[in-house]
């Protein structure tokens, strides 16, 4: 599963700057998790886990948004400067969507996690679940 998703990642992920003033910043080496509730701190510690466990992090520098909705989590992952969400394969969509599955399993017990590609304001740029 580590290398099913490393490449798919590594192409949205790589980007270091996001919008400033978003909550509290979790950095553990090259990743960055942005999140808003103090409570999601144990939640953010194992998201991080996962990301090196399953060795979805690359030299450069990823940023991560954890949003919570009324009745799931956003895990918003911000693209490069280069990435176009528009150019999303069948292939990498069905990466992410494994991810999304994964994460939900092992992660997310209590509240389903959703992923979206969105850009460095957030603004969604490509959605798996609608």
């Amino acid at each position: 599963m580590k290398k099913l998703f490393r490449s798919v990642l590594i192409s949205i992920l790589i980007l270091s700057a996001c919008s400033r003033g978003y909550g509290t910043v979790y950095n553990q080496k090259n990743l960055t998790i942005y999140y808003t509730k103090e409570e999601e701190l144990i939640l953010v510690k194992k998201l991080a886990d996962y990301w090196f466990l399953n060795e979805l992090i690359s030299q450069k520098p990823q940023s991560i948004r954890l949003f919570q909705s009324e009745t799931t989590y956003q895990l918003q992952l911000i693209k490069t400067k280069t990435f176009d969400a528009k150019l999303l394969n069948f292939d990498a969509i069905k990466n992410l969507q494994a991810l999304e599955d994964d994460l939900n399993r092992s992660v997310f017990l209590k509240r389903r996690v959703d992923i979206v590609v969105c850009d460095s304001q957030y603004k969604v740029l490509h959605s798996l679940n609608y």
